[in-house]
């Protein structure tokens, strides 16, 4: 069967009108400088994923097709567009429900895959080392995702490329001491190329505003879910506020979720992005939690920097970094 897919681009403009439609009528040019936002007050949690595929799948997209461009996939090893939550919680082995170091979480996440660019012009595949996937939230005030939920962000920021460099201190511990930022925000046909680093960071913020009723099927992945008001921006820096205010179209808080990709010992050479474009930069979800035992964390698990209160952890991933973001 041939199918003819709508672009991520095409799908995103017509569900992103809706919400900044509804932001403009509820913020009337709010800024984040009209808001109280801090940090100190919210709880994180993080799980460190390794890749589980790369494929032409765009589950969220499109159930029926292929995509139009490669995606690199982190989670259970349910890859096929039409994969559903009950699939994702179908898993009977233990060790392989995720590529996570989580059991309790067989989400599934994705984004467009990076390639680095041969001196012949060839393309080769490259996987991050390991991802760190951060969820940020407000103990006792924040919902957990429905069973269902799944949504797809582009957000305004464009890719943000980092590289770091690391020292080690006295006590063993790593920590950065230089960083030098690459915003990709217009184009990434070019390519990415910088300086060699010991860890090159891509980053994706997603949205923590509900509309409260539609999970992000029937063919509108998006407008269910909007930014706090003034933070749109969507980047690392716009990632863990507490006290976001939220539109009138899109009262109810969830969790938000930050993909923090890590590629080690980066030498400077060009890297492309599947879909050849930095300014579509743009990353999936589709929720696998037990929707009360998710609901049980944020309602009683306070500051933490690695898996949350009562998980169970399936494996060890290590990198060369903290494992914060930085």
């Amino acid at each position: 069967m041939r199918c003819r897919l709508p672009s991520v681009a095409v799908v995103m403009v017509t569900a992103m009108m809706a919400v900044a439609t509804a932001q403009e009528k509820n913020d009337k040019g709010g800024n984040m400088k009209n808001y109280y936002y801090e940090k100190e007050k919210t709880s994180i949690f993080a799980m460190e994923y390794v890749p589980i595929g790369h494929l032409r799948t765009d589950p969220v997209v499109t159930q029926t097709c292929l995509s139009d461009h490669v995606h690199t996939f982190y989670g259970p090893p349910k890859l096929h567009p039409s994969v559903t939550y009950e699939d994702l919680r179908s898993s009977d082995e233990t060790f392989h429900r995720t590529s996570g170091n989580l059991l309790e979480n067989q989400s599934l996440y994705w984004h467009p895959s990076f390639y680095r660019v041969e001196e012949g012009g060839s393309k080769t595949l490259v996987e991050p080392d390991w991802v760190t996937v951060y969820y940020a939230y407000e103990q006792g005030g924040t919902q957990s995702f429905p069973e269902g939920f799944r949504m797809l962000t582009h957000p305004a920021s464009g890719l943000d490329l980092t590289c770091y460099k690391y020292t080690s201190e006295g006590n063993g511990k790593t920590v950065y001491d230089n960083k030098e930022s690459n915003q990709q925000k217009d184009s990434m046909k070019e390519g990415y190329q910088g300086g060699s680093c010991q860890e090159m960071a891509a980053s994706i913020v997603f949205p923590t505003c509900w509309d409260g009723t539609t999970l992000g099927t029937e063919g509108d992945p998006v407008s269910h879910m909007s930014y706090g008001i003034g933070l749109e921006g969507g980047n690392l820096e716009s990632f863990g506020y507490s006290n976001v205010v939220c539109p009138e179209s899109h009262p109810i808080k969830l969790p938000q979720i930050l993909l923090f990709l890590r590629f080690a010992d980066y030498e400077g050479s060009r890297y492309i992005l599947s879909n050849g474009d930095g300014s579509d930069w743009h990353a999936d979800y589709i929720m696998g939690w037990e929707e009360s035992f998710l609901q049980g964390i944020l309602d009683g698990c306070g500051v933490q920097k690695d898996i949350p209160c009562g998980g169970t952890r399936l494996r060890n991933i290590f990198g060369t970094a903290s494992g914060e973001p930085h």
